[in-house]
């Protein structure tokens, strides 16, 4: 299943690098509309403005170890309200833990993907992602 180019992904990491790492891989598969934000809590209010908008976020790539928020807290947060509950949503993270793995998926993560991200690798995942989601 082809994703349009023109879908609102939000970027969810504290770290400067990786986000512009994952929005120069993102620009490369042709994707066009990024939001950053640093951590869960920046990432709900955004999230919670836009639903049911336009510009609302369809897609979302979390980082797992972050400051206030990790992205564990944040997908569970969004598994359990109703207009987020089926957004593709897809972690990174550094670290090949089993158990961290795991945790993810019993909360219903879309896609696992490990940093550093490969642009191959990030565009099997996203399909995955948005075919589980939008079938």
């Amino acid at each position: 299943m082809h994703i349009p180019s023109d879908i609102n992904i939000l970027l969810v990491d504290d770290s400067e690098a990786q986000i512009n790492e994952a929005r120069s891989l993102l620009q490369e598969l042709g994707f066009k509309n990024f939001e950053c934000v640093s951590n869960g809590i920046e990432a709900l209010k955004l999230i919670s403005s836009r639903i049911g908008r336009p510009n609302q976020v369809n897609l979302i790539l979390i980082d797992y170890q972050m400051p206030q928020m990790d992205g564990l807290q944040l997908l569970r947060a969004l598994r359990q309200s109703s207009p987020t509950m089926n957004l593709p949503i897809l972690c990174m993270t550094g670290k090949g833990d089993f158990n961290v793995v795991t945790e993810f998926v019993k909360a219903k993560v879309s896609q696992m993907l490990v940093k550093p991200l490969k642009k191959d690798e990030l565009q099997l995942r996203l399909q995955d992602a948005w075919k589980k989601h939008n079938h």
